[in-house]
């Protein structure tokens, strides 16, 4: 199922030299992030098809789910076969990310310092919209109110 290309193709040597290369993190980063759980990679799959990576549990669900292309570019997808492990990427990600746990662990404080602002925040503007919207019905119903006891 290899194309000619895929079959004859050769390995580029690797850089053994001192040289540097250098990467913004956030290319970085987006290089390392399965597109259906926005996180670092793990357990990577890439597809057969079109070389797009994923976690294992992310794209075994997105095929479980019924939809039989990849997330990403929509290329067809047979089955879970159009599937294989990437160790490389893995081992990769291990380097660059030697303290994996500890890095996620940073993230989960992040995101909840960010959700409590923001749950703060939306209830603050929550209440004050709740304190105009008495304030209006109260002025509304003070100058709709009439008086039918008195004479006038």
């Amino acid at each position: 199922e290899l194309s000619v290309y895929e079959l004859h193709r050769q390995p580029q040597a690797a850089i053994d030299d001192d040289s540097e290369v250098t990467i913004s993190l956030r290319s970085l980063h987006s290089e390392l992030m399965c597109p259906i759980c926005l996180d670092i990679l793990k357990s990577t799959m890439t597809t057969k098809e079109c070389l797009h990576r994923f976690c294992a549990e992310c794209i075994t669900t997105a095929l479980r789910s019924g939809n039989k292309e990849c997330p990403t570019c929509r290329k067809k997808l047979v089955s879970r076969r159009s599937l294989r492990p990437d160790p490389n990427f893995d081992a990769l990600i291990s380097k660059i990310y030697p303290n994996r746990e500890e890095y996620e662990a940073q993230q989960e404080k992040v995101l909840a310092r960010l959700n409590k602002h923001h749950s703060q925040h939306a209830l603050q503007s929550s209440f004050e919209e709740g304190v105009r919207m008495q304030a209006t019905n109260r002025s509304h119903s003070q100058r709709s109110s009439v008086c039918y006891n008195c004479q006038d």
